[in-house]
């Protein structure tokens, strides 16, 4: 009896392979499966109003997407950066302050679409206290304030440059009219 356990347990530790085997016999993943994954540590419990402080203090960079998984977020942070740093080289500056008007408004928009969020990349819940919302429910409403706000400076300066160019053509055209030819009578011309 003896001899036919020792011949089975043989059996059994020839079919199992060895570590290396196992490791080279594993399927393995392909980089387009790899690079769609979500960026972070799945067993990391993210808190909701830490996004919503991201999305709301560093809407352009895309901070609140990479703090919750997405890659999206870390591709924003360096589209952000790269746009800094070109800023200060002639006549690509142009196109880095166009980018960085395009990561202002998406931030802005992120803020509301993320303000309805409650899970993570990987659709685990995120967590959050009834203070938290509370919080989150203050930093929406000073979000609306200052858009509101910025929205006012903007029509108030549309106004001031409309108003200023009209009088200021209105009283060219009054000095035209007038005669006025620049000669002082103190003897010489005047500086206008």
């Amino acid at each position: 009896m003896s001899e036919a356990k020792d011949n089975k347990d043989s059996k059994d530790q020839a079919k199992q392979p060895t570590p290396a085997e196992q490791v080279t016999n594993q399927p393995q993943p392909s980089m387009q499966y790899a690079m769609n994954q979500p960026v972070g540590d799945k067993a990391d419990t993210k808190s909701r109003l830490a996004m919503m402080a991201f999305a709301f203090f560093a809407a352009p960079t895309g901070i609140a997407r990479a703090y919750i998984g997405q890659t999206s977020g870390v591709v924003r942070f360096w589209i952000f950066v790269a746009a800094q740093f070109l800023g200060i080289i002639p006549f690509i500056n142009i196109l880095a302050g166009l980018a960085l008007m395009v990561l202002y408004v998406w931030g802005i928009v992120d803020f509301f679409i993320l303000k309805g969020r409650t899970v993570d990349a990987f659709n685990q819940p995120m967590s959050s206290t009834n203070r938290d919302e509370k919080f989150i429910k203050y930093l929406f409403i000073v979000m609306i304030v200052g858009l509101v706000l910025a929205l006012l400076a903007i029509v108030v300066s549309i106004i001031f440059v409309v108003i200023v160019g009209v009088a200021g053509l209105s009283s060219v055209s009054d000095i035209k009219s007038s005669g006025y030819s620049g000669y002082s009578s103190y003897g010489g011309y005047s500086s206008f």
